[in-house]
């Protein structure tokens, strides 16, 4: 299933590289089912900062949480989880689709913790990968600039750390140990 919306950069921008095309339209697909907006168009307002994880594990639901900060600075959270599995039959129906809005004091943390682990100097790929597990991906746009990290089941890194932060810490998801993979 192709889709209308460009998600995702066909080449690399600056020095960071570009996701392979079997990524972006997998990716895309999630992202257009859970009818995500574009980051990668979003770049183009020079005003919007947005920051979004997106969790696809093979064996069980997929997970978005955008976290979108407005001119007032405090940032508004939205959270997604589907209904299928995201490695067998993609995204099915959302069983949870909410917005609410961060505290300022979560937003500033939240800001000082992407600021501390350096994600945008992350390199948007690594050699690591795998055929089942889980792909941590995580974007990022801020005064017009625009980054997207890419991880297959890290055990440790700031893609990780950022994640289960957003999920865990911010969207409130409640997470077994053995479904964290």
């Amino acid at each position: 299933m192709a889709t209308e919306q460009q998600y995702f950069p066909t080449e690399g921008v600056g020095e960071l590289e570009a996701l392979p095309e079997w990524q972006r339209e997998s990716y895309s697909e999630v992202l257009a089912a859970f009818n995500e907006p574009s980051l990668w168009r979003l770049r183009e307002d020079r005003c919007a900062e947005c920051y979004r994880f997106l969790w696809l594990r093979t064996f069980d639901p997929a997970i978005c949480i955008r976290i979108e900060i407005p001119t007032n600075g405090v940032g508004e959270l939205t959270k997604k989880v589907g209904t299928g599995k995201a490695g067998f039959n993609g995204v099915g129906t959302l069983s949870l689709n909410e917005r609410e809005r961060l505290t300022n004091a979560e937003t500033l943390k939240f800001l000082a913790q992407l600021q501390s682990y350096r994600i945008w100097a992350e390199p948007t790929l690594d050699d690591r990968t795998g055929l089942d597990g889980a792909r941590w991906i995580f974007e990022a746009v801020k005064a017009g600039a625009y980054h997207v990290v890419d991880r297959w089941c890290p055990e440790n890194g700031s893609v990780r750390t950022i994640g289960l932060k957003m999920m865990i810490n911010l969207a409130h998801l409640k997470l077994l140990y053995e479904e964290v993979y």
